[in-house]
């Protein structure tokens, strides 16, 4: 699982197994444009995700405690196959 925040806000990326393309969590922030991009920091660059897949760091939080207890998808929300 990968998680990217910035700020306050965050995107998560779950894989299942090698070769995957994975799975991603499904936006939960009403205040986003839900056609808009959010604005990401990864390896030092700068890259933007779509206000789709934006969730709420808490929320990351969640996922990432029920990920270290489990490595199956946490159940933090709706996730959309890639």
């Amino acid at each position: 699982m990968a998680i990217n925040v910035a700020g306050d806000l965050a995107f998560i990326h779950y894989f299942p197994y090698d070769r995957h393309p994975g799975w991603r969590l499904l936006g939960q922030v009403a205040s986003l444009d839900p056609k808009g991009e959010t604005e990401f920091q990864i390896c030092g660059e700068y890259d933007t995700t779509p206000n789709a897949f934006v969730v709420p760091c808490r929320v990351a939080l969640e996922a990432a405690i029920a990920f270290s207890n489990d490595t199956r998808m946490p159940e933090v929300g709706e996730w959309y196959e890639l």
